[in-house]
């Protein structure tokens, strides 16, 4: 089904089941328009930089190559479904504290440091 979008566009909207699919995926172009054109994907790995950047701020200062090294953790994760279910804050934590453990100059943090970020 097509639906008619603001500025004459014509867009795509409705249900898709694959043949393998144990349940209807729903698609709503009008619905990720709103949303600034991003995909829940794309909004998940926002979320999680955001929340990367909050725990390695004050106190920790973790510097930028660890968090962008923490970042393909994080993304990691999502392609692993390991994100579904917990608080971003928390994997956030966690890929940190992977970055800085496999760092060999910044491995001076501790498990402790980044729990007591996440509460």
């Amino acid at each position: 089904m097509f639906i008619d979008a603001p500025g004459g566009e014509s867009m795509r909207a409705g249900v898709t089941v694959g043949n393998d699919a144990a349940r209807a995926r729903v698609y709503d172009a009008l619905a990720a328009r709103i949303v600034g054109g991003m995909s829940s994907r794309e909004v998940s790995e926002a979320n999680g930089r955001q929340a990367i950047r909050a725990v390695a701020g004050h106190p920790l200062n973790i510097v930028q190559d660890l968090q962008d090294t923490a970042m393909q953790v994080y993304k990691l994760c999502l392609a692993n479904n390991f994100v579904q279910g917990r608080l971003t804050r928390s994997v956030a934590a966690v890929c940190l504290y992977i970055a800085c453990r496999r760092s060999k100059e910044n491995n001076k943090f501790m498990l402790i440091d980044f729990a007591d970020k996440c509460n």
